[in-house]
């Protein structure tokens, strides 16, 4: 994309949903992060689409706000403590599909 313009990541999306056999008429579901670019309420993405379709519910991007939670509870020295050990035990896991396997199966054989 030339800029990150609303007009012209809605212009992008547009395409990308004809690419694909799909169009504005039946699209119900859209969902960013707080940028003006994507909320702004004139030239953001969401205003241009809801002019486009009006029956596009807007939900704010659970994942961003996940994020923004997690990195705010990561100042906690607890929750740092616990991610690190998260962190830690699931790196354990990453590097062997035999100890993944057998991390399933104590699961699957457990009432948690």
């Amino acid at each position: 994309m030339e800029s990150t313009t609303g007009i012209v990541i809605m212009t992008a999306i547009q395409i990308k949903l004809e690419n694909i056999g799909l169009t504005f008429e039946n699209l119900r579901g859209q969902g960013y992060d707080g940028g003006s670019n994507m909320l702004g309420v004139n030239n953001g993405v969401k205003s241009l689409i809801l002019k486009k379709q009006p029956l596009v519910f807007y939900t704010h991007c659970l994942s961003q706000c996940l994020n923004l939670c997690l990195s705010k509870a990561c100042n906690v020295p607890a929750i740092k403590n616990m991610m690190g050990t998260i962190q830690s035990v699931s790196g354990l896991f990453s590097n062997s599909a035999k100890k993944t396997e057998k991390l399933k199966s104590v699961i699957e054989s457990s009432e948690i």
